[in-house]
């Protein structure tokens, strides 16, 4: 490619990979952050539910993760 159409495909992949979530996301994402974080029963009750949401929403996938981590990490007493 030119030197022309490859920095502007520099410069598209720079605004997708650096650019922030939509603010409706961040909320999101943070709110799932916060009940990972919390652990008791009820937060992962609340995690349980939202990772059984559609399985091609982001929302869904993240709250997957989330129970991941959750189970990945040794609980404290």
């Amino acid at each position: 490619p030119t030197l022309e159409t490859r920095l502007r495909v520099e410069n598209l992949l720079n605004k997708l990979i650096y650019s922030p979530p939509p603010a409706g996301h961040l909320q999101h994402l943070r709110a799932l952050t916060v009940l990972e974080m919390i652990g008791t029963p009820e937060a992962d009750a609340l995690l349980d539910v939202l990772a059984r949401g559609e399985p091609e929403s982001w929302l869904t996938r993240e709250a997957q993760a989330a129970k991941q981590r959750r189970a990945d990490t040794p609980r404290q007493r």
